[in-house]
């Protein structure tokens, strides 16, 4: 796993350092994958919506979704790639883990 080149959190609400998550959420920060959920909020315990995952997967693959209509950016760069291919899903929609893995699955197949 890559360490993040910084150890300073760009969240208010991901400080402890000690946590499982914490270099990954710094890591994933630095590499333009997430930017949270805005106003220095990363929203650890937040549930992630379809559009958010999905941002986060285009990102990670090197695609652009970012701007004000980052939401259309990535479901359509999802749909273009096939992740979401026999989903029945809302951009805003609530996205449960095994959808996400679902796409990950497509993503890395």
């Amino acid at each position: 796993s890559p360490q993040p080149c910084s150890a300073v959190s760009p969240f208010a609400d991901v400080k402890d350092t000690g946590a499982y998550y914490y270099d990954a959420v710094l890591w994933a920060a630095e590499q333009g994958i997430t930017g949270g959920v805005g106003n220095d909020q990363f929203s650890l315990y937040g549930t992630l919506t379809y559009d958010q995952i999905l941002a986060m997967l285009c990102r990670a693959s090197g695609a652009s979704a970012t701007g004000s209509d980052w939401s259309s950016a990535a479901v359509n760069w999802a749909a273009e790639n096939g992740l979401t291919d026999g989903l029945d899903f809302t951009a805003t929609g609530s996205c449960p883990r095994a959808d996400v893995v679902y796409c990950l699955w497509k993503q890395l197949a």
